[in-house]
């Protein structure tokens, strides 16, 4: 399974599974075939057979909020730092898993809108970086009754303090798919010094052209 993001309704965005593999040259019309022979990371939220019962699957957080988290040094990184205090991002907002909607498996990840931004993070080392290899995420992604809103992903290279490296960050275009599943593939150029590969799922509200 790929990592899915969606929205099932006016107010709602779900994210399902994620994969994410490691080439030297790598197209999205090779993806699954990619997956399968070097596959770097699998999220796909099935997570319950892993005793995961909490609300956020593992190694995610919530932008705009402080972290739930018992590691003193999670806020030490700077990426970490940035996405808890990033502006516009209500504490109202839910995420969580969604059992309702997914486009396979048991389980998808919501991101559910209300009136203003929502947006996850995966946590910075998660996903180690080989210097001078691609990367490719593969994700199938889903929106419902967006108006003004767009979803987004984002992948970042980082150094080993946790700090995006300029230059190195990659993002989707603006996503709306309308209520069908929808995979995206995003490739991630090889660096020479990058040493942890992080990213994140957004789905924000906007008007018109405003869009985060």
């Amino acid at each position: 399974m790929l990592w899915t993001l969606a929205c099932v309704d006016t107010t709602a965005a779900d994210l399902g599974d994620l994969a994410m593999a490691e080439d030297m040259a790598v197209s999205p019309a090779s993806a699954r075939a990619t997956l399968q022979h070097r596959l770097v990371r699998l999220f796909d939220f099935e997570e319950r057979k892993l005793g995961n019962f909490e609300i956020l699957p593992m190694h995610w957080y919530i932008m705009g909020r402080q972290p739930d988290t018992g590691d003193p040094t999670f806020m030490r990184k700077p990426l970490h730092e940035q996405l808890v205090h990033r502006p516009g991002y209500p504490t109202f907002t839910r995420l969580g898993f969604d059992s309702k909607q997914r486009a396979d498996g048991e389980f998808s990840f919501r991101l559910e809108l209300d009136g203003g931004n929502v947006g996850a993070f995966l946590e910075a080392g998660t996903i180690p970086a080989v210097p001078g290899s691609d990367y490719l995420l593969t994700a199938q992604i889903r929106t419902t009754d967006f108006k003004y809103a767009k979803a987004f992903v984002h992948l970042y290279f980082l150094d080993s303090r946790g700090m995006p490296i300029p230059g190195a960050r990659v993002s989707s275009a603006p996503i709306v798919t309308d209520g069908e599943w929808q995979t995206i593939n995003i490739i991630m150029p090889r660096r020479s010094c990058g040493s942890s590969l992080d990213w994140a799922g957004i789905g924000d509200r906007s008007a018109c052209c405003q869009i985060q």
